[in-house]
């Protein structure tokens, strides 16, 4: 690695570490599902069972700072603005602001993997270092960095795994730190089985074409580590039940989401005998849990007003009476307008194209007329990185269409990930106007995350929803 690079990449995680950390403990109280997560870590410290429809490393990981930094058992914060009683709170959004403050380098150099455009890669680490709805998601105590740190560097690793690409410069361990980490996405949230699925797909295209085609010597090992790639997440993924279950020893309001079964199990201190079954029980519940959450909500949104942020959500408010004059305090879950509405035009300019390949290549292979490798090449055919970016896009949207459950736009994030990078690798064709693009790019992504950031920190205005921050009325 050049030491321009290096630079570079100290230069994005400093400024995330100082914008992820600066007013950290603000606001004093819970925000949003930070409501959740005091249930969450009293269950772990005080060993008593509890229910939750995800899977359960996120809350371990918190658990575990709350262990370390010997935080006292609570019930407290139940509602949204509910006052801590004290500063312990803080530890608990250390963790997910740390991981989110290496969601911008990793995006560098995931950018820089696919594209080879250092404009490219500088671009995308600058879009998700300004991007005002990826911070308020890892200020607090969530869990949504876990899942797309894990997620994309494993996605990364395996890019750079000398097994299935032989320029690269990892070998057996990049396959193992991979399956690694596609594990702990996985067990973080469901909906990280995409980053799972596109790895699988990648790694079996290049197994039957790099490999069975044209170096046979090396079908046996690649399938190996094909093989690992699938055992291994699944391993991972039940062995954190399995601490998960052992740490929740005593009875409590979990059980009764559970069969008695799984009552006399516990009882027992959970023998391994019964392990599986515990296991099944509880991810059968989890799934039926999901399917049963019906309410309706006022700042949901359907998976098709999310490339266009039309509706926001509402985090955490805080109104005071300073005499003569009010002080309102907002927090929102609203992204920066020019960073999500450029990567959607861009997309939509990306699929268009990208569609007008694939038709392209079915009529040339009707055609009676045939063109050369290169000649193809020249005239655009879908790439294979292509081929990876749409379809982590449409993985991480398309399936939102057929879950029937309260959503909201937070659950577009890994798909605006990906439509940023599509957006950023659009570079290696606009090789004119690299430079120009750029600035515009730079100033307005400097501009509307300092128009937003009053609902991203919190910080003070004097009137309830400003015109210039609040752009449509669908995001008060």
């Amino acid at each position: 690695m050049k030491i321009s690079h290096r630079l570079f990449i100290g230069i994005l995680l400093g400024i995330s570490l100082g914008l992820h950390l600066v007013g950290i403990w603000h606001p004093q109280q819970a925000v949003f599902d930070e409501v959740h997560f005091g249930k969450f870590v009293s269950g772990y410290l005080k060993g008593e069972y509890f229910f939750d429809i995800h899977p359960p490393l996120g809350k371990l990981m918190i658990a575990g700072v709350a262990r370390i930094a010997r935080i006292v058992p609570t019930s407290a914060f139940q509602t949204i603005g509910e006052t801590y009683i004290d500063y312990q709170y803080i530890w608990l959004r250390l963790l997910p602001a740390l991981l989110g403050s290496f969601l911008a380098p990793l995006f560098y150099l995931l950018t820089l993997r696919l594209s080879s455009s250092l404009w490219a890669a500088r671009l995308s680490g600058f879009f998700v270092l300004f991007e005002n709805a990826l911070l308020v998601q890892s200020k607090f105590i969530l869990i949504d960095s876990f899942l797309l740190v894990f997620g994309f560097s494993a996605l990364y690793v395996s890019l750079e795994s000398k097994i299935f690409f032989e320029d690269r410069k990892w070998g057996v361990g990049g396959v193992i730190a991979s399956g690694c980490l596609a594990g702990f996405a996985i067990s973080i949230k469901w909906t990280a089985i995409s980053f799972w699925g596109l790895m699988l797909a990648m790694g079996l295209i290049h197994l039957l074409r790099g490999v069975w085609i044209r170096d046979k010597k090396r079908f046996m090992p690649m399938l190996g580590a094909y093989a690992f790639l699938i055992a291994f997440p699944l391993a991972i993924y039940m062995s954190f039940f399995f601490l998960h279950f052992k740490l929740l020893p005593k009875s409590g309001p979990g059980n009764a989401y559970m069969n008695e079964r799984f009552g006399r199990s516990q009882t027992a201190e959970y023998p391994l005998r019964d392990f599986f079954t515990n296991f099944y029980d509880l991810n059968r519940e989890m799934f039926s849990a999901n399917q049963r959450i019906t309410s309706t909500h006022a700042y949901s949104s359907r998976w098709y007003t999310w490339p266009l942020m039309h509706r926001s959500v509402y985090y955490w408010n805080e109104d005071i009476n300073k005499g003569d004059m009010m002080e309102y305090r907002r927090i929102y879950f609203l992204g920066n307008p020019f960073v999500w509405w450029f990567s959607t035009a861009t997309l939509a300019w990306f699929f268009l194209m990208y569609g007008g390949r694939i038709l392209f290549r079915v009529k040339g292979l009707w055609s009676k007329k045939k063109t050369t490798g290169d000649a193809a090449g020249q005239r655009g055919y879908p790439r294979w990185h292509d081929a990876l970016l749409a379809s982590g896009y449409l993985l991480n949207l398309l399936p939102f269409i057929f879950i029937g459950r309260v959503m909201f736009l937070y659950h577009y994030l890994t798909a605006l990930l990906f439509a940023i990078i599509i957006a950023s690798t659009r570079f290696v064709v606009w090789t004119r106007t690299q430079q120009a693009i750029a600035c515009v790019c730079v100033v307005g992504t400097l501009a509307a995350f300092i128009i937003i950031y009053p609902v991203t920190y919190g910080a003070p205005f004097s009137t309830p929803w400003p015109r210039y921050i609040f752009w449509l009325k669908s995001w008060i």
